[in-house]
């Protein structure tokens, strides 16, 4: 979606309606798994909360940046997502843990 140049709140709209999708569609194979329980609801409940708190912040922080800031912070979270994915599946390793680690001396 980044090279249609979609304005910020389309952009952000657009991703979070994506999102909300596939999650959605991922929720049957987890419940036919046994991975959706009580407990786990129980924590989406809690959770709740925080995320419309979450929203509400990420509104109103992508109204306050340029167009040029909005698509430079998108790139190089996508960079470093996907560098973190990759990392995952050639390696079987966490890089971004790993690198926090080397950093704090854990």
């Amino acid at each position: 979606m980044q090279p249609l140049r979609l304005d910020r709140l389309t952009y952000a709209g657009t991703t979070t309606i994506l999102f909300a999708i596939i999650n959605l569609a991922k929720l049957g194979p987890y419940w036919m798994n046994g991975q959706v329980s009580l407990v786990s609801l129980e924590t989406a409940a809690y959770l709740m909360a925080p995320a419309v708190l979450g929203v509400y912040i990420g509104k109103r922080t992508v109204g306050l940046v340029s167009e040029v800031t909005f698509y430079k912070v998108i790139t190089w979270a996508l960079l470093i997502v996907g560098l973190e994915l990759l990392g995952k599946a050639l390696m079987g390793v966490d890089p971004i843990l790993g690198l926090i680690q080397l950093v704090t001396g854990g």
